[in-house]
């Protein structure tokens, strides 16, 4: 089927398989198309976008979300998408009326909330940020990348016990999560308790290794706790080795 012969819909399509596949100039030009087309298809000027900012083309990209929103201001999809790529672009205080936007409509998609909260947190809006990412965990409570961002928010916000509970929630809902080990110890809490389950998740394996690095500065924050001064000394330095020696690649 040639080019010219799709539909907005399949051009949007389209554009969507050939950023997946990283085909990016096809993508491009796709997009070009789209846009001279149908300059009213408000998903085709977020599609644009994306686009533009796989091409490192900011600007461009912001043009676009900012007209998408203009033509489809209550849609909470494209006010949150348009968030994202205006935060990206600098644009902090259009990103922070969008994601705004999304956090007041009455969608129940728990992503668009976890988008406009991470747009908010570019921008350094961190109690709106907070108020999105309850949103997301309250529409899917078992979504441990959503608890993590909520836990994460918190934590920014110095609300440690809040924190502690959405951090705690994550390994609940994922005992490998690296990264909420390591925030869970980094809260500084308890006397060193957590050494024995950050030691069991290093015992499992872990495949990334900057999750190992955070997993062994996370077990010598335990240690160090617990006074055991000499394991927590070894932990922290094998965490540096490995961090110095796969951090340059």
């Amino acid at each position: 089927m040639a080019a010219t012969s799709l539909t907005a819909s399949e051009l949007y399509d389209a554009i969507g398989a050939g950023l997946q596949e990283n085909r990016l100039e096809a993508a491009s030009a796709m997009a070009r198309e789209l846009a001279a087309r149908f300059p009213d298809f408000a998903k085709g000027r977020l599609a644009c976008a994306q686009v533009a900012v796989r091409n490192a083309r900011l600007d461009e990209a912001a043009a676009h979300a900012m007209r998408a929103v203009a033509l489809e201001p209550g849609d909470p999809l494209i006010s949150a998408t348009a968030a994202k790529i205006l935060a990206r672009a600098g644009l902090f205080e259009d990103a922070a009326r969008y994601a705004k936007a999304v956090l007041e409509s009455r969608a129940t998609d728990a992503r668009l909330f976890d988008i406009a909260g991470n747009a908010l947190t570019l921008g350094g809006v961190h109690d709106g940020a907070r108020d999105c990412f309850a949103r997301a965990v309250e529409l899917a409570p078992e979504n441990a990348a959503f608890t993590f961002n909520l836990a994460a928010s918190e934590r920014g916000l110095g609300n440690l016990d809040a924190a502690e509970r959405s951090f705690e929630r994550v390994i609940e809902l994922d005992p490998d999560h690296c990264e909420a080990h390591y925030g869970l110890s980094m809260l500084g809490r308890g006397k060193g308790s957590r050494a024995p389950a950050v030691r069991a998740v290093l015992a499992r394996g872990v495949a990334d290794w900057r999750g190992e690095v955070q997993l062994r500065f996370a077990l010598g924050q335990e240690l160090e706790r617990a006074g055991a001064w000499g394991e927590a000394f070894e932990a922290f330095s094998s965490g540096a080795a490995l961090k110095r020696k796969l951090g340059k690649k």
